[in-house]
This record gives C-alpha cells, structure tokens and sequence, in this order.
C-alpha cells in the first residue's frame, strides 16, 4: 500500500514536519516493504532541523499471500485504548482485504495474530521464512562475540581465540571481515587500525580462520592453474587438470571457479578416465570426481537461488508506483547478475513484442545506470575510464589529462583495482593497469613534492 503523507512532531525539537508513513506491509504487492521492515527503515524520519534520525511508532499490518501470514501490531507507546486499537487495525486489516480478489480471500485473514513488540513483529516475519528464534540467538551470540573480539587487548586476545575456538566459523569470520572493510573506509583511523589487528590476529590463531587461509590460497593456485589453461584450453586438459589436483582443496576451488565447463561431457569424460585404473588411483580419483560434482552442484544450486532473488527485486522494481524511489531502495543489489537478468527479460520482451514491457524495461534500465554513475566516487569514475581505454596510450593521455583527480584516494582504488584484476585471466589487462598505478604514483608523489 502506498505511504501516508502526514505531518508529525519531531520528537526530540517538536518541530512540526511532513513524513511519509507506512502502515499497511503487504509483500504481495511490494515485496521490497518487507526488505525495508527488517532493515530498519519502515518509517525511518530524520529532522530536517534537528538532525534528530529514529523509527516513527505507528500501529502495523503485515500482510504475506504467499505464506498466509497477517501480523498485526501497535507501538506501547502509543497508548492507545483496546477500543481505539481495533478500531485502526480493522481498517488496515479491510485494506489488505479490499486489494485481494475474491477467490484469494482466506480464512487466515480473518484471524490476524497480533506481536506486542517491534522485535517480536520481525521475529515472526523471520519464523515464518524458517529463521527460528534460536538461529536470531545465534546470530546475536556471534556478533558479541565479534565485539568481544575487536574490544580484546591486543596482549589477551590470543587467549581468547584460543579460548573460543570452537565458536569461531565462517560467519564469525564474514562479520569481522565486513567491519574492518567497513572501518577502513571511515575517518577514525584509531579504530580501523583496531579492528584489521583483531581480524588478522583471528585468521592467524584461529581453527578457522586457518582454514580460510588455506581454501584462499588454494583458490589462488586454482585461479593461476586455470589461467594457464584458458590459453589452450579443451575438455582434456581440464579433465588432466583436475584429475592432477594436489588436494580435495584444491579440487573444491576448481570446481568453484570452472563451474561452468564442468558440465556432462566433462564428468563422462573424467569417468572414463577413471575406470581405466585400479588400486588407490582409482580410489583417489573417484574421491576428486564427488568432491567436483559436490562442488559443482552446490554452486550452482546457490546460482539457481541468487537468480530467483534478483528476478524478485526486478519485479520489484518494474512493479513499483515510484520508479526512483524503487530504483534507490534496490541500488545496492544491482549486481552484474541482476543486469543479466533485466538483459534476459528484455530479450524476452523483444522476441515476444511486448512493447509496453521494452518500453518499461528500458527505462528501468537507463534510470539504473544513472543512478549507479551518480554513486560511483569520482576517483572510481576515473578508474572506470582508464578501464575503458583502448590501449595504454590513451590511458596515460588520461592520466596526463586530468592531473588534479590523481589523488591519494585515486591510487588507493587504482592499486584496489590492479589487485582484484591479478587472480583473473585478463593478463593484457591487468599489466596494463599495473603500469598505469606505477605512473600514477610517480605522477602524485612529484605534485607532492612540487606542491602543485
């Protein structure tokens, strides 16, 4: 359901300002409402005047077709009478009611269960997705632990990895990681310098963080390996590759980056190659052929889900009243697979003729990219273009071009760039962006040293 356009009082200045209020979640409808209710940002207001930024307390219907699900709620602090809140319930509820057609109307709709608190409200919504309560305990014993990780003395933290080996995995590991990416981007140096020395020393000491270590470096090696091959590559070679796999590691790592060739043809062919042998060689090689297609499978089944979420955000997006609203909430999750899949629906549009849907695509499109140039920080937008240049004569003239933009932050996301571009097959590429960091920092290490 749209948002009410109301006038509140601010409640830290008691200035009187407009804000837009939800109070009808219907997923059927608008599935990104859901995304803003677990995100904290249903009703999220901040005062133009005082700055003051906190979610408004209004009375919640939560409506989910699919799940047949209707959750009703009222802020406590509201204090409103028994009378006065079915009152206002009943007629969000007839709301939810009103927009369904006859034949989907339930019998759950008419018995709404009521949550008595914020947290409780997405509890259920998070129950009824299979979250239980104690996966959300887990999850919350986790992030202390994080935070007692990072808050640790430098001189006690060791102990205390030790101490909590067992607890420490993948998420523990995920999270810590994500802090210190986000802390290196923020001012408070101090603090960033903390929390990289925690995630360095978990990694170091940890059962896990050890693990990664290894599955990073086989990944690595898989990459090089890989490499090597795409110059001449063909099914044999793969399957010589793979069958030469020093580890389960490694062959795990293979699988997770060839995924896409390890098709049929690829496992007869490593079958028959198999039964050719006996003894442990057999034995070795028929564990590296599960461990590939375990591997296999796996990605591709988290493929398969990736693609039916970004299909929902798409129709989010098409189906949205507000399309530049909708196209600012769903920014973040415009990956490269997103793209591919709003690709995909044109090219369904366009051989089927649909106008109305080229013509809706098309500016989904359009307006998405926009969007997505006015959030690229300049220095980023200079690395875009260095990309985009045909050789390196034309990057250098870049570079030369626009002296002003090679700044420290301009290196940093260069040297980030050459980095990333290293594990991958585009060699040309990557040495061209090698020799374009090296003039950069000479070119910003001489305009330091001349002031200009």
């Amino acid at each position: 359901m749209p948002p009410i356009q109301t006038t509140i009082k601010c409640p830290s200045c008691g200035t009187p300002q407009p804000a837009l209020l939800e109070q009808v979640i219907d997923v059927g409808r608008d599935p990104g409402s859901k995304t803003r209710l677990l995100q904290g940002r249903l009703n999220f207001f901040q005062c133009p005047g005082c700055g003051f930024q906190g979610m408004l307390a209004s009375p919640l219907v939560y409506h989910d077709p699919l799940k047949e699900l209707l959750l009703t709620f009222v802020p406590p602090e509201l204090r409103l009478s028994p009378i006065e809140q079915e009152k206002i319930l009943g007629g969000l509820t007839q709301q939810v009611l009103n927009a369904l057609p006859p034949e989907q109307r339930k019998g759950y709709l008419l018995r709404p269960q009521a949550v008595l608190t914020a947290q409780g409200l997405m509890e259920r919504v998070l129950e009824a997705d299979g979250i239980t309560k104690e996966m959300l305990e887990e999850q919350r014993a986790k992030s202390k632990l994080v935070r007692d990780l990072v808050d640790a003395e430098p001189d006690a933290r060791p102990a205390l990895i030790q101490e909590q080996d067992g607890r420490i995995d993948s998420d523990v590991l995920a999270l810590i990681g994500a802090i210190a990416r986000s802390a290196a981007g923020k001012e408070d140096k101090a603090f960033a310098e903390k929390v990289l020395k925690a995630r360095d020393d978990v990694y170091r000491l940890s059962t896990a963080g050890k693990r990664a270590q290894t599955q990073k470096e086989e990944m690595d090696a898989a990459a090089r390996d890989l490499e090597v091959l795409g110059r001449e590559f063909n099914l044999d070679a793969l399957v010589k590759l793979v069958s030469s796999a020093p580890s389960l590691d490694r062959v795990t790592a293979l699988a997770a980056l060839a995924w896409q060739v390890m098709d049929y043809a690829f496992f007869q062919r490593f079958t028959e190659t198999l039964e050719k042998t006996v003894g442990s060689e057999r034995e070795r090689l028929t564990a590296i052929r599960d461990r590939a297609l375990e591997e296999v499978q796996r990605v591709q089944q988290a493929m398969q889900s990736e693609m039916n979420l970004t299909a929902g955000v798409l129709q989010s997006i098409l189906q949205a009243p507000d399309l530049d609203a909708a196209i600012e909430e769903h920014l973040p999750e415009c990956s490269d697979l997103f793209f591919a899949v709003l690709e995909a629906n044109l090219e369904s549009a366009r051989r089927n003729k649909q106008e109305n849907a080229i013509q809706r695509l098309e500016e989904v499109k359009a307006k998405l990219l926009a969007a997505l140039e006015n959030s690229l920080p300049p220095e980023l937008r200079f690395v875009r273009d260095l990309l985009g240049a045909e050789n390196d004569e034309q990057a250098q003239k870049l570079l030369a071009e626009r002296p002003a933009e090679v700044t420290d932050n301009f290196v940093a996301a260069l040297r980030a760039t050459v980095k990333d571009l290293e594990p991958t097959p585009q060699e040309p590429l990557a040495a061209r962006m090698k020799r374009l960091l090296d003039l950069a920092e000479k070119q910003l290490a001489m305009a330091k040293f001349t002031g200009k």
